[in-house]
């Protein structure tokens, strides 16, 4: 298994993405990442933490994120969903 995740302005992941030609940035999770070589009957759940370091700060909004699990034969599962920035208390 395998994760990347994408990003668009002003939200910088680190690396030019190179599929994906609506979002400007990627990241990754490495396989070797995951806890667990088997997985029995099929199912496996996990929560993962991406921190991104956002130098000069990020104003509060909602910003486009792509995430895609590659698994399995050439199998990819996707989602888009928006990070939500909220200002300082």
């Amino acid at each position: 298994m395998f994760v990347k995740v994408y990003s668009k302005e002003p939200v910088h992941l680190g690396a030019p993405s190179t599929d994906e030609s609506l979002y400007k940035f990627e990241s990754y999770v490495d396989p070797d990442d995951f806890t667990g070589s088997d997985i029995p009957g099929g199912n496996y759940s996990s929560e993962f933490t991406l921190r991104v370091n956002l130098n000069g700060g990020l104003s509060p909004g909602q910003y486009p994120i792509l995430m895609k699990v590659y698994y399995g034969k050439e199998k990819v599962a996707q989602t888009e969903f928006a990070a939500d920035v909220r200002g300082s208390n």
